[in-house]
């Protein structure tokens, strides 16, 4: 499974002013687990252990246990042994299951001025499509897109972060063969970023489901 679409979904999540979470340390943790996305393996387990030592702080915060659980399925993607595959996929979709649990019932808005439950959400929502269904998680990550794109704030998202996750919702109605929502979702997709990398394989999904 290519993980470099998880570049692609997140909204690139800061701190808030309110939150308890140690913005340096976070913001590291993030850059090394966006190398990890990539394939460096090491930068994913340094991006871990920072994870790790800032949730021992603040074990409720669900962006930090969010990212810590994505670091775990990197760990499963990269892993040699299928039972390491397995368990260490199986850790890091329970620890972002529990991100969702933590979500606090009023909005938090990040520094960026996204959500923090739209950033947790979305996510979850690829992760949960792009692991092997095996893992029991694809009908959740579908619920969280219907979540994400039902709700009002959704659209204050810059329209290239809208298509991206349009994209990625859109290749899971394709895994699940329900082209017609694939191709009415990739066309959304292409529709909100008309040019670029998201543009390119939007329109390439659109060709094969059609």
């Amino acid at each position: 499974m290519s993980r470099l679409a998880l570049v692609l979904l997140m909204l690139l999540a800061a701190t808030s002013a309110t939150s308890a979470r140690d913005l340096t340390a976070f913001l590291s943790a993030q850059a090394l687990y966006l190398r990890g996305v990539e394939g460096d393996s090491t930068a994913n387990e340094q991006a871990q252990a920072l994870l790790q030592a800032l949730t021992q702080v603040e074990p409720a915060d669900p962006l930090l246990q969010v990212y810590l659980g994505a670091t775990y399925t990197l760990q499963g993607r990269d892993a040699w042994l299928p039972w390491s595959k397995v368990h260490l996929t199986e850790e890091g979709l329970d620890r972002m299951a529990k991100s969702l649990k933590l979500l606090p019932k009023e909005p938090e808005q990040l520094a960026n001025g996204a959500y923090l439950d739209l950033e947790v959400k979305v996510l979850c929502a690829i992760t949960f499509t792009q692991v092997p269904q095996l893992f029991g998680r694809f009908e959740q990550g579908e619920q969280l897109f219907a979540e994400v794109f039902g709700d009002a704030r959704f659209a204050q998202v810059p329209a290239s972060r809208q298509a991206e996750v349009y994209y990625y919702a859109a290749l899971a109605k394709a895994e699940v063969a329900k082209g017609s929502e694939a191709l009415t979702l990739a066309k959304q997709a292409l529709a909100l970023a008309p040019s670029g990398p998201v543009a390119a394989k939007s329109q390439a999904l659109i060709t094969e489901v059609q």
